[in-house]
């Protein structure tokens, strides 16, 4: 399969949740603080909004300030900064800003604005999936250069379980005494286990290429354990560490490494609703190899989103990646990038 074919796939895969999505029940009522009662569908509550699907609004955002109350009827799992984990349905409740939550008469009273994630624990296959597509291109007279990044993501959510598969792929010709082609790619899935607000036990399996570090694969496995330092409707950082498994082949298809390695790094996301929506997820890994005396890797990068309208926006981002002992001992020992494009993400 090629990598366009990938990108592609994602759009198509994005095109039938719509036309799924279209036709799910909406009995889900939000009680607005202007005055106003929505009957739609409550899609998820994350970073301090509630998507919520409306017939022939679309998805509208709310932010948890403008929740006077709200009614939902579906299984939902309702986590709070107090690192507190409900599992039922939502009840209005007469006092402004605060829900009832639970199952049967076994309910209790929380404000809105405690709440940082809200995701309905769907019945139907296509209504638990979200994503996102992002392409760029861009060319350079001056460095005869000409590039072409494209990334998506779908996850897949239960009640404890969270699936993601992501690709990413950047492909780059310059003409120089001649052309010179490089690339980059990483197809990645996952599988994150819920097992408290705090905790995320993590199994993560893919493949990644990197001919700018002579690297023509590099197939692995991971275990990793997350930790959420903080949980806000702002604000979002955790740390991560584990042990991961590899096969390297370098880009002479001669050299192969077995390496074994620890994973220590940490993510933090930042998020603004006010118009214009702007979100900035930041990442780093620190990877020491426990097989090569003296060898680590680093991999870091940024990615930054500002919504233009409804579900599109325009991002910019940047990676930078160094290996301290590549596959290939011809090749250099780090290598960044840095690409802007515009992308449309499905809730």
């Amino acid at each position: 399969m090629g990598k366009f074919t990938i990108l592609l796939s994602f759009i198509l895969v994005f095109s039938i949740i719509a036309i799924t999505k279209l036709h799910a029940q909406k009995t889900d009522t939000l009680f607005h603080t202007n005055g106003n009662v929505l009957t739609g569908e409550v899609k998820k509550f994350s970073q301090g909004l509630l998507y919520f699907k409306m017939d022939g609004m679309g998805t509208i955002k709310v932010e948890n300030e403008e929740i006077k109350s709200l009614i939902s009827n579906k299984f939902l799992r309702i986590l709070t900064k107090h690192n507190e984990v409900y599992y039922g349905d939502i009840d209005s409740s007469s006092n402004w800003g605060e829900l009832k939550i639970g199952l049967l008469d076994q309910r209790d009273l929380i404000r809105v604005t405690d709440i940082t994630e809200i995701f309905p624990i769907n019945n139907t296959f296509w209504l638990r999936l979200d994503g996102k597509v992002d392409l760029s291109l861009d060319y350079s007279s001056a460095t005869k250069m000409f590039r072409v990044n494209g990334s998506g993501q779908v996850n897949y959510r239960k009640e404890k379980w969270y699936w993601k598969f992501k690709y990413n792929n950047l492909d780059t010709w310059q003409e120089l005494d001649s052309l010179e082609y490089t690339s980059k790619s990483d197809i990645e899935l996952s599988n994150e286990y819920f097992i408290s607000p705090r905790w995320r036990l993590i199994g993560t399996v893919g493949r990644g290429s990197n001919t700018a570090l002579g690297l023509q694969s590099r197939w692995l496995s991971a275990i990793t354990f997350k930790n959420y330092i903080m949980q806000t409707n702002r604000t979002f950082l955790d740390y991560v560490m584990g042990l991961s498994a590899n096969i390297e082949r370098g880009i002479d298809n001669t050299t192969y490494n077995t390496n074994y390695e620890v994973v220590l790094g940490g993510n933090f996301s930042v998020f603004k609703y006010k118009s214009p929506e702007i979100s900035i997820d930041f990442y780093a890994n620190v990877i020491p190899n426990l097989k090569t005396k003296g060898r680590w890797r680093f991999d870091s990068g940024l990615d930054a989103r500002v919504e233009v309208f409804a579900d599109f926006y325009i991002f910019g981002k940047v990676y930078f990646q160094y290996d301290s002992m590549p596959v290939d001992v011809n090749a250099q020992t780090k290598d960044y990038n840095f690409s802007t494009g515009f992308g449309y993400s499905f809730n």
